[in-house]
């Protein structure tokens, strides 16, 4: 049996993240505070904490999702035949990098 809290909480976290998200676009993230996050959602700012130990933890998590989604389109870019592919590989020689692409 599936208890209720445990598909709460992953959706309270990613509730945080998407209006942290917005809000840090709309308004800055050094305007941005985790009462303001709260107030979006309608609960208290240490029920946030809850979730998130530090509004610097919020903005790993918002970053960590956008870089998630980057890597995705760049790998499939990367991987699809035709130009893309030949492009994205020429990218990386004429940058110089002797580090290989997350997606080789």
């Amino acid at each position: 049996m599936t208890l209720i809290s445990e598909h709460i909480e992953p959706d309270t976290r990613e509730r945080i993240l998407v209006v942290a998200e917005r809000l840090f676009r709309q308004i800055g993230y050094q305007k941005t505070t985790v009462a303001d996050i709260a107030k979006e959602l309608r609960m208290s700012p240490a029920n946030v904490y809850r979730f998130f130990d530090s509004k610097k933890a919020i903005h790993e998590g918002v970053a960590r999702g956008l870089m998630g989604e980057v890597e995705v389109e760049a790998q499939r870019i990367a991987t699809a035949p035709g130009p893309g592919m030949r492009w994205s590989r020429s990218r990386w020689r004429r940058a110089g990098t002797s580090a290989s692409p997350i997606w080789s």
